[in-house]
């Protein structure tokens, strides 16, 4: 009797996919945890505690964890694009096999048939929530820098 496939999982929420960023960014400098740890200032439980999901730095430390790589803050959202990426687009559709990708135009990712108009909509759907959340937190910042909105009745 054929097996099935294990169901979806749900995608994860931001904080879950915190470590795995962690982790691919130090991966990427060929960094260990304790090359991060010394680098950083934090100590060697705590990066490691932080890769295991079982505690989530706060701003002031990833901060640092990203300042000692040399890396932006922007970093941790194009690392999150990265893995949604790897987990939907670049995953083989239903029965598709890798013979069958390979023959594939090459520089295109996945057609519509491959994927299916649904999961192509949710793809998109995710994208733009993504780019509105990136937006709102770009002004709210903006207007936390400056002290809050300019005054209603136009007197400075």
């Amino acid at each position: 009797m054929p097996r099935k496939p294990p169901a979806a999982s749900p995608p994860p929420t931001e904080d879950e996919e915190l470590d795995i960023a962690i982790i691919i960014l130090r991966a990427a400098l060929r960094w260990k945890q304790n090359d991060l740890a010394r680098a950083s200032g934090i100590g060697n439980s705590s990066i490691s505690d932080y890769e295991r999901q079982k505690k989530t730095p706060g701003r002031k430390n990833l901060r640092k964890i990203l300042q000692s790589m040399g890396y932006r803050e922007s970093v941790i959202e194009f690392t999150r694009r990265f893995l949604h990426e790897l987990r939907s687009t670049q995953r083989l559709a239903p029965g598709e096999s890798l013979e069958t990708a390979a023959e594939m135009p090459s520089g295109s990712l996945v057609s519509f048939n491959e994927l299916g108009m649904r999961t192509r909509v949710e793809q998109v759907t995710q994208e733009v929530g993504r780019t509105t959340e990136l937006a709102l937190r770009l002004l709210l910042d903006m207007l936390g820098s400056r002290g809050g909105p300019p005054p209603e009745d136009g007197n400075s």
